[in-house]
C-alpha cells in the first residue's frame, strides 16, 4: 500500500498511454493544488479523450460582511435614500413643534419661583401697589428668551381660573439663575371675593400659597416655542398678628377737640417675606363683648418684623363707668395673671379718605386679642396725671358725682365713714379680692395695688375702703 499502482488506460488516436500515480492510502503523498487532473470524456465510440484542466481552487472563497454591505448599498442606495427623505419629513417637524417645546415646558415646569421679597400696598378701591423679586433657573450652557408676560394671580382651589390681580413682567434673557423683579406698578383689582379669601389667609394662617399663571414665547437660538408658566409659591403668612401689643400711653383729659383722650403707641407684627401698606386705620378696642373704645393709626406699611406706630384714641369713659362690673367679670381670668385682656377688631381702612373695601371685609372680621399688665397700666395712669395730661377734676367731671366723690377721697378728700356707714379695718379686703385667684397672679397683682394706694398716699382709711370694695364688687 506504500506504492502507487499503475493504472493502464487506452492509447489515444496517436498510441500514447497515459500514466497516472494514485495516491497512496497514507495520505503521505497529496497531489498538488496546481497539479493537474484528467478528466475523460467520450469523444467518439469506442474512444476516450482526455482533457487537462490546470489551477483548480479546492474550493471557492465566501465574500465578507463589508463585501456584502458594499454590494447590497451599490444596489439599493436609492430607496435609503428616499427613506432618509421621508423619514426626516416626518421627524423634524415633530422635533421642532412637539419635543423640543415639550422638554422646554417641562423645564420651566421643574424649576421654581423663588420669592425673596414682595410688595402689597393698598392705593385705593380698585387698585393696588405690587412689587416683586423672584429668579428662574434653566439648566446651564442654555440662553432662553423670554417675551413679556403677565402673570396673573389666582387661588389655586379655586375651580376654573379666577385671578384678583396681574403683574406684567418685561422681556428677560434667562441663563444658568437669573435675578427677576417687578418695580412697584399699580394694577387693578381682580375678582374681589377671591382677593378676600387670599386675604383672609394671609391675615389668619402661619403659610399660604401666591399662585400665579400667564404664557409667553421663548427664544432658543432660532427656535421660539410658547411656555405656560402656572407656578405657587408658599409663603410665611401674618399669623393673626400674634404679637400685637400696646405701647406706652397717655390719658389726656379733658379729651381734645377731635375727642381724643388717649394717645400711645402701638405694635404690629409682620410675620410675612412681604411689605404690606394698609392706609390708615381704625381698630375697635373691647373688654368681652363690650365696646370700650377705639385707635387710629395712619400711614400703615409694614416691613418684615415689628412695627411700633403711634396712635390716637377715644376711651369710651361713660360707657366704661357704666358697665364697670361686666367689664371687670370679663377680666377675672386675666387679673389672675397680672394682666387686662383686650380684644382689637378693625373698624375702617382709608387710602386719602377713600374706603378701601376689600381690607376693610377683612379687618373688620378679626378680633385679635392683646394682653396688657397691670402694672404697665398703672404706670401710664401716673405718667399721665405726672405729665399734667390728665387732670383729676376733668376725670371727675366726666365720671360723675360719685366717682368724682371717690376721687377726692382717694386722693385725701373728707370721710370718716366706710360704706356701710361704720369705720373698720381694711386690712384684709387685699386678701378678699385675690382670695379665689392663683398665688403667682394674685401676688403679682395684690402688689400692684398696694403700690399703688401707697402711692396715692391715701390717708383717708375711708375712701381707701370704698376703693377696695368697688373691686370686690367688680369682681363678683
Amino acid at each position: 500500500m506504500g506504492k502507487s499502482e499503475k493504472v493502464a488506460l487506452p492509447s489515444d488516436g496517436n498510441g500514447n498511454v497515459h500514466n497516472f500515480s494514485k495516491p497512496s492510502s497514507s495520505g503521505k503523498e497529496k497531489a498538488s493544488a496546481s497539479g493537474e487532473m484528467s478528466k475523460v470524456t467520450s469523444k467518439q465510440s469506442g474512444k476516450i479523450d482526455l482533457v487537462h484542466l490546470e489551477d483548480i481552487q479546492e474550493e471557492e472563497q465566501k465574500p465578507t460582511k463589508k463585501q456584502k454591505f458594499a454590494r447590497h448599498w451599490k444596489r439599493f442606495w436609492f430607496c435609503y435614500l428616499i427613506g432618509l427623505v421621508v423619514f426626516l419629513a416626518i421627524f423634524l417637524p415633530l422635533l421642532f413643534l412637539k419635543i423640543v417645546p415639550a422638554l422646554a415646558q417641562l423645564i420651566v415646569d421643574k424649576t421654581g419661583l423663588p420669592i425673596s421679597s414682595a410688595t402689597l400696598k393698598a392705593v385705593s378701591d380698585d387698585e393696588v401697589i405690587i412689587g416683586l423679586s423672584t429668579s428662574l433657573t434653566v439648566p446651564g450652557g442654555l440662553t432662553v428668551k423670554l417675551d413679556p408676560i403677565d402673570l396673573f394671580l389666582h387661588n389655586k382651589d379655586t375651580p376654573g381660573f379666577v385671578p384678583y390681580t396681574m403683574v406684567s413682567l418685561d422681556g428677560q434673557t434667562v441663563k444658568g439663575k437669573t435675578d427677576i423683579s417687578v418695580e412697584n406698578m399699580t394694577v387693578g383689582v381682580g375678582d374681589r371675593e377671591e382677593l378676600n379669601k387670599w386675604l383672609n389667609l394671609m391675615l389668619f394662617e402661619e403659610e399660604t400659597d401666591i399662585s400665579v399663571k400667564g404664557n409667553t414665547t421663548a427664544h432658543l437660538g432660532a427656535l421660539n416655542f410658547n411656555i405656560k408658566l402656572e407656578k405657587t409659591v408658599r409663603v410665611a403668612a401674618l399669623n393673626e398678628l400674634k404679637g400685637f401689643k400696646l405701647g406706652s400711653t397717655r390719658i389726656r383729659m379733658p379729651a381734645e377737640e377731635d375727642g381724643t383722650n388717649l394717645v400711645g403707641s402701638l405694635t404690629l407684627p409682620n410675620w410675612s417675606d412681604l411689605t404690606i401698606g394698609l392706609g390708615n386705620l381704625t381698630f375697635n378696642a373691647w373688654a368681652g363683648d363690650l365696646l370700650i373704645g377705639s385707635t387710629s393709626v395712619y400711614d400703615v406699611v409694614l416691613p418684615p418684623g415689628n412695627s411700633t406706630l403711634p396712635f390716637r384714641g377715644e376711651l369710651f369713659l361713660d360707657t366704661i363707668m357704666d358697665n364697670l362690673l361686666d367689664i371687670l367679670g370679663s377680666q377675672a381670668h386675666a387679673l389672675t395673671s397680672g394682666v387686662m385682656e383686650i380684644g382689637v377688631s378693625g373698624n375702617k381702612t382709608t387710602v386719602d379718605g377713600e374706603h378701601i373695601t376689600y381690607l376693610e371685609r377683612v379687618l373688620n372680621d378679626a378680633h385679635i386679642m392683646s394682653q396688657i399688665p397691670i402694672m404697665q397700666l398703672i404706670a401710664d395712669a401716673m405718667g399721665s396725671i405726672r405729665d399734667g395730661d390728665l387732670e383729676l377734676n376733668g376725670l371727675g367731671d366726666v365720671l360723675g358725682d360719685g366717682v368724682g366723690s371717690l376721687l377726692d377721697g382717694l386722693f385725701g378728700g373728707d370721710g370718716e365713714e366706710d360704706a356701710g356707714g361704720e369705720e373698720g379695718d381694711d386690712s384684709n379686703l387685699l386678701d378678699e379680692i385675690f382670695g379665689n385667684i392663683d398665688e403667682e397672679g394674685g401676688n403679682s397683682t395684690r402688689g400692684i395695688l398696694g403700690d399703688l394706694l401707697d402711692s396715692l398716699d391715701m390717708r383717708n382709711g375711708v375712701a381707701k375702703r370704698k376703693f377696695l370694695h368697688a373691686i370686690v364688687e367688680g369682681g363678683k
